[in-house]
């Protein structure tokens, strides 16, 4: 069972809804331990702390996005390591490129799109939270109409006055009478009424007294407003039992400490008697959020505190609420940032999990965190042996013509389900005739066989690729070749694999497409400052850095690329490749029409149109006022994005469906 801990707290730690549902569900186990170490303490010290409860669970949403995060490292095997996104791990020497789709721009499905359960349990909890705040809304809205329609009570307004003064609550307070008002009852803030029966002027002196001590005290409380906010929380917490729980201990509370207001100065039993007349009026009547002096909730309580000689009474003291209210504070600040990672106890590499996402644009871009084996820690995908984008006119092939022209096949292909969006992403990975993709969109997998980008692929239902949130699913493919075969050749073995197994079936089609020139700006060549003429050998530093058994990283890479969220740099690499990045956040293709020849060293960082909205603790190395991708390309470059249009080849989806099983 212990083995499960560290798996279920860093699966809760990745999902902000789960997140915010176990803290706040450890708020609420504090909250039992505490009143029942203080059961026997006063009403106003109990309701003290519910009010406390209350505040904290209202705050801690909040808390939780916004406060930065304190890490608990938990010890796992990479094995048992879950990831936040994908990510792609470096190949083995000798094998081929590991191929990781980084396209930000999301791709219109034409088909069904299946509603994922994520959603489904977002909108069920927003209904449920509509459903629970309607009758809060209908009772203030009676309140109010009850207010307006009152008779004020001149003759009473003189006692008030004097019973207030002695109270301590320095507010003008109203007192109405009104005929559908069977018990007294308070509301309003700004503006607090007492509301009487409209028999109360015929009450004895003594009931009217301590009627009216019983609301003024909710009014010098500010019990109104308390009520609707904690009503506000319960209808956030709807689903969680305990929150009702603390609902019907903050009521009792409440009307306790008006109670012991009451007994200050006068008789218990004929108090008591007093609450019981009242209550009998209540029986067919459904209950209010107004404040009234009785209920048919939790009556019997009351009378028993009321009766209980022993029982403790008084006012909550400004040095008691300070701490009460730092106390709460304190617990909040102290679990709201907690966030769960793990730490590889092995010697693979391991995965830092934060429980924020970090952004999913389309689910095949992603920022993570790896420690390789020589201690250096990368932030961002980076990989020097990334394909650049191909062209827009990529050849395209029916899966089906494609494998039986060139007469081969995998010998033996498994495809199963993968981990999902927490899980290791690896591939395509070619091994002699040996061909692996763990965890793989299967949109990923139409384009690296089919060779075109995703913004090429029409018509794909949300399960084959897109955000996870969307209902993208994930996939391993196994598979060997009767002989070690080129990279082109697994390419259209591929194809066979995905005819066979998901019953893929496309076909191309030509139209316009709109797509962006990069073009110099300055008509006499000049180039921006973040671009220049790379001077580098890169064959020898290649060479120099395999000697060294020196990796390519973010930190270092001799000659080549790396590209990771709002930046991107280049050593010895062409303009073409600089076109192939700067597409994923374009939106559309990217063509180079500089007519620069050579390789260049450049450093490109911009703000993507999505992170503009995002708190600036999820991102802290992206500006939210920082330049859009097409100013970055000519304020650091010197270059210029023209929108354009031509003829460009797509491919169509008529038919997909899930894996049949191996």
């Amino acid at each position: 069972m212990t083995r499960a801990v560290g798996p279920a707290l860093l699966a809760i730690s990745r999902s902000l809804e789960l997140s915010i549902l176990l803290k706040a569900t450890l708020v609420l186990a504090v909250m039992i331990v505490v009143l029942r170490l203080v059961r026997c303490a006063r009403a106003s010290v109990r309701h003290v702390i519910l009010t406390a409860v209350f505040g904290v669970l209202m705050m801690l949403p909040i808390a939780v996005i916004f406060l930065p995060p304190i890490t608990l490292s938990i010890a796992m095997t990479s094995a048992a390591v879950p990831t936040d996104h994908p990510m792609t791990m470096a190949p083995e020497p000798g094998v081929q490129p590991i191929i990781l789709p980084s396209h930000y721009s999301r791709t219109a499905a034409t088909s069904s799109r299946s509603i994922p359960w994520s959603a489904a349990v977002r909108g069920g909890w927003v209904v449920g939270a509509v459903l629970f705040l309607v009758p809060v809304a209908i009772a203030v809205a009676q309140s109010r109409r009850v207010r307006r329609s009152g008779v004020p009570w001149t003759d009473g307004e003189p006692l008030v006055r004097v019973l207030a003064t002695e109270a301590g609550c320095h507010r003008r307070v109203s007192v109405l009478l009104h005929e559908e008002v069977l018990v007294p009852m308070t509301s309003g803030f700004l503006c607090p009424t007492i509301t009487l029966p409209l028999d109360a002027a015929k009450w004895s002196l003594d009931d009217i007294r301590r009627a009216l001590v019983h609301e003024l005290e909710h009014v010098r409380r500010a019990d109104w407003p308390t009520r609707l906010t904690a009503r506000f929380v319960c209808a956030m917490y709807w689903f969680h039992p305990l929150i009702w729980v603390a609902w019907r201990h903050l009521c009792l509370a409440s009307e306790q400490a008006c109670d012991d207001a009451v007994l200050r100065s006068a008789e218990r039993t004929a108090y008591a008697d007093q609450l019981v007349k009242l209550a009998r009026r209540l029986v067919n009547r459904s209950p209010n959020l107004a404040l009234s002096i009785t209920g048919r909730g939790d009556l019997a309580a009351r009378i028993t505190a009321v009766l209980n000689p022993k029982q403790p009474r008084g006012h909550v003291g400004p040095c008691g609420a300070a701490a009460t209210t730092l106390a709460a504070l304190a617990l909040l600040f102290a679990i709201s940032p907690l966030r769960a990672v793990a730490r590889s106890t092995d010697g693979a590499v391991s995965v830092l999990i934060g429980s924020r996402p970090l952004m999913d644009l389309t689910g095949t871009a992603f920022q993570v965190g790896t420690r390789l084996p020589t201690g250096s820690l990368s932030s961002r995908i980076s990989n020097s042996n990334v394909l650049p984008s191909p062209p827009a006119t990529s050849r395209v092939q029916t899966s089906s013509q494609a494998a039986d022209a060139t007469g081969s096949s995998f010998a033996v292909a498994s495809v199963t389900s993968g981990a999902g969006v927490f899980g290791i992403h690896t591939g395509p990975i070619i091994s002699g005739p040996d061909f692996t993709w763990r965890n793989a969109q299967l949109r990923w997998m139409i384009q690296w066989a089919y060779d075109v980008d995703q913004y090429q692929i029409l018509g794909q239902p949300s399960w084959v690729g897109g955000s996870p949130s969307d209902g993208a699913e994930y996939f391993d493919i196994t598979a060997r070749g009767n002989a070690p075969a080129s990279e082109d050749s697994m390419r259209l073995m591929l194809r066979k694999v995905l005819a066979d197994r998901f019953n893929l079936v496309v076909h191309t089609e030509s139209k316009d497409e709109p797509f962006y020139a990069l073009v110099v700006v300055d008509q006499n060549g000049k180039l921006g400052p973040n671009i220049r003429p790379a001077t580098a050998d890169c064959k020898t530093l290649r060479e120099t850095a395999e000697r060294d058994g020196r990796r390519p990283g973010p930190n270092y890479f001799p000659c080549g690329n790396h590209a990771g969220i709002g930046q991107g740099s280049a050593r010895g690499m062409n303009i073409a490749t600089l076109a192939g990045i700067v597409s994923r956040d374009a939106g559309h293709k990217v063509v180079d029409e500089t007519g620069l020849d050579g390789i260049y060293d450049w450093d490109l960082t911009w703000t993507p149109e999505p992170l503009r909205h995002h708190p600036p603790d999820r991102f802290p190395r992206i500006d939210p006022e920082g330049p859009s991708i097409f100013a970055a390309v000519q304020e650091q470059l010197g270059l210029r994005l023209e929108p354009q249009q031509r003829l460009g080849v797509f491919l169509v989806i008529d038919r997909v469906e899930r894996p049949t099983p191996d």
